[in-house]
């Protein structure tokens, strides 16, 4: 498995995958719009294909995961591309890396607090107050959960 960075040379094939992956190329946390095709990241890639990728943006030293896709869960593709995300947050001399999920985002939950991150803050109905930018956001989310809430995760970087 090659962790690259995304570049000119395969930015195209990682906008496909993304636009595939969430319906379109721009990502709403606590407010902000986030430009996917604009944003870097790292992609992995196993025998010519795209396995995952992970978008970032650094601002004053706080390092903010965007998105993280992988696309074939329990190989470590997630791990791997977070363990790049980490290692470029300390590179950036970042303070903190963190990131917005939704409420039923169970797995998402899971992994990173499995990885050191901890539950920040929780946004209630910040979800039910942006579908009114985005319809396309459905109100019933995995497991049958209703997603009407962001929460922010994040770990301090010594």
């Amino acid at each position: 498995m090659l962790i690259t960075s995304i570049n000119r040379a395969n930015r195209h094939a990682v906008n496909e995958t993304l636009l595939d992956a969430w319906g379109e190329l721009k990502m709403y946390t606590k407010e902000k719009v986030h430009l996917l095709d604009k944003l870097s990241g790292y992609v992995a890639i196993e025998n010519s294909q795209i396995k995952g990728v992970i978008t970032y943006h650094i601002d004053n030293h706080f390092y903010e995961i965007v998105s993280l896709n992988s696309f074939e869960p329990n190989r470590g593709i997630g791990s791997m591309l977070l363990r790049k995300a980490i290692e470029t947050a300390h590179q950036n001399q970042c303070y903190k890396i963190w990131l917005v999920t939704t409420n039923d985002n169970l797995d998402a939950l899971s992994f990173y607090q499995k990885r050191k991150f901890d539950l920040i803050d929780v946004y209630n109905h910040t979800i039910t107050q942006l579908r009114r930018k985005k319809p396309s956001i459905p109100t019933i989310g995995n497991h049958g959960i209703p997603i009407k809430h962001e929460i922010e995760l994040a770990r301090f970087i010594n």
